[in-house]
């Protein structure tokens, strides 16, 4: 599946690319790119389904 980000902010959080203070704990963004990862990962929604 192809991800494609809203804002660049949201990939700079993905490829853990942090300008200044990070916004989130380090437990929510690792939370975040798992998930990003998964999307990735599926082939299509069904899978996800």
């Amino acid at each position: 599946m192809i991800i494609r980000f809203a804002t660049q902010q949201l990939e700079d959080w993905f490829v853990g690319d942090y300008q200044g203070k990070q916004p989130f704990s380090e437990a929510v963004l690792r939370a975040y790119q798992k998930t990003i990862r998964k999307l990735d990962a599926a082939g299509s929604l069904a899978i996800l389904r």
